[in-house]
């Protein structure tokens, strides 16, 4: 069984020369006979082990006999001992989150410490193929995807997993033969957790009822979904940097591009971006991808919420995946920010959009017969005896509306911006300039007709927008 374990460490390189591996032993049957795998091999091989135990404090007496019991084992094996105490029945409840997840949690910040204490590089924990079926069958029930149904890696960054290729049944059976004494931590025995439900339930009916060699079956399997998923993380990594956009708390997906991808990169695309927001993925399920996919194929403006307060939106041609607080946070702050009285002549600096905007009066007896009005450019030029109000540039507000034909048909500003498809999120950004209520100029698309420059017109008033990279279009 050794052997096994050796050729299972070289598949995956799990140890090489000179590393100073934290060893977490809690004093059950799999920390032990790892330890003891650990010991025969470093006798062998160039490389040190450190001992660490993590004492939870919730079992009172036998919690420290078991602590006891694994500082003896490393007395007897001459290694170096250290332990991590925690309540973690307190750090549970001031965490909100089970002590299940509590203790997973101290246990590996108890290894990170002793990795930078020790100078160690690695760090070695006892999982086997029964904690990957159990691993394998929870996400399975979560609705995981493809990365849940691999199970437990083998490798890590710098944890390892060298009895992952063996059976609980392997590892006793070690044990015995060498005469090894482990202890037995009771609480496995109980259905507190969900994950002893499945160990103590599930998976017995499974191997009993069904199939004999389920596990090794589901560990099987588990390699070949992790093959799959390394294939499906590379490509979906190369089309999440050709077409995504990211900004501070926000991915940008744009629509077309993201339909070109299969159907199974898309959806990986999508794990990505909430990836790239969280930094993780736990409780993200499958259910949450889909409803991010099928924002897609809806109609603009829907919006799903999301773990962590994230919140996905679908604008006209991209998705957008945020943090709650960003929704309208750039939006309100922008509208509320500018608002300019114009005065002519005047230049005047926007430096949100880097533009300059420059006002220039063109009088009755400077005006040169059959003047030419030039489309399509970044200066507009108004009939100023039509304007009533003291000129503003400022951004959108509610009751703006604009001309838009010879009849002075009037259309909301808003549903103006719809009917362009002027993406939901970009509207409180575009700047105007308005007379009172009527809008003269969006600029960067058109002007009200009410303003056009006409045979009657005796004074203009020339509008000319410098920098910045508004996209032009025609009047």
């Amino acid at each position: 069984m050794v052997n096994k374990v050796v050729d299972y460490m070289k598949k995956w390189n799990m140890i090489e020369e000179g590393d100073v591996i934290i060893t977490g032993v809690s004093g059950g049957a799999d920390s032990v006979c790892l330890l003891h795998i650990l010991n025969k091999l470093q006798k062998d091989d160039s490389f040190s082990i450190i001992v660490v135990h993590i004492e939870h404090g919730i079992r009172g007496l036998e919690s420290e006999l078991d602590a006891q019991f694994v500082e003896n084992l490393a007395m007897e094996y001459n290694l170096k001992y250290r332990q991590y105490s925690y309540e973690v029945r307190k750090i549970a409840k001031e965490h909100r989150i089970s002590e299940e997840e509590a203790g997973r949690k101290v246990r590996y910040e108890a290894f990170m410490n002793a990795l930078h204490e020790f100078k160690a590089n690695k760090i070695a924990v006892a999982h086997n193929q029964q904690d990957n079926a159990e691993t394998m069958l929870m996400n399975l029930f979560r609705g995981s995807g493809l990365q849940g149904l691999g199970g437990i890696l083998p490798v890590r960054d710098q944890i390892i997993r060298p009895l992952l290729c063996l059976s609980r049944k392997e590892i006793e059976n070690y044990l015995k033969s060498e005469g090894v004494l482990y202890r037995t931590d009771k609480t496995n025995l109980l259905e507190d957790y969900t994950r002893n439900k499945v160990r103590n339930r599930i998976l017995p009916y499974i191997t009993q009822e069904i199939n004999l060699r389920a596990v090794e079956h589901m560990a099987q399997t588990a390699d070949q979904m992790r093959e799959v998923y390394q294939y499906v993380e590379e490509q979906a990594q190369i089309a999440f940097h050709n077409c995504v956009q990211l900004k501070e708390g926000i991915v940008e997906i744009p629509i077309d591009l993201f339909h070109k991808e299969n159907n199974l990169i898309q959806k990986q695309m999508i794990r990505l971006a909430i990836q790239y927001l969280i930094q993780q993925l736990k409780d993200i399920s499958s259910v949450h991808i889909n409803s991010i996919y099928e924002l897609t194929l809806k109609s603009v403006n829907k919006i799903v919420d999301l773990p962590y307060s994230l919140v996905a939106q679908r604008s006209y041609k991209s998705i957008i995946i945020m943090h709650k607080q960003n929704l309208r946070k750039e939006k309100v702050k922008k509208s509320e920010e500018l608002n300019i009285i114009i005065q002519v002549p005047g230049t005047y600096q926007i430096e949100d959009d880097e533009i300059e905007i420059e006002f220039s009066l063109i009088k009755e007896k400077n005006l040169k017969k059959n003047l030419i009005i030039p489309e399509k450019t970044y200066t507009k030029w108004l009939d100023c005896d039509r304007i009533n109000s003291a000129l503003q540039i400022r951004h959108r507000q509610p009751g703006d509306y604009l001309m838009i034909n010879e009849k002075f048909g009037k259309k909301k500003l808003k549903d103006y911006f719809i009917e362009q498809k002027i993406p939901r999120e970009d509207r409180e950004n575009i700047v105007l300039l308005a007379d009172g209520s009527h809008i003269l100029w969006i600029i960067g698309y058109r002007i009200s007709e009410y303003y056009k420059v006409t045979n009657t017109t005796k004074n203009i008033l020339k509008v000319q927008v410098n920098g910045g990279n508004i996209h032009e279009r025609r009047s």
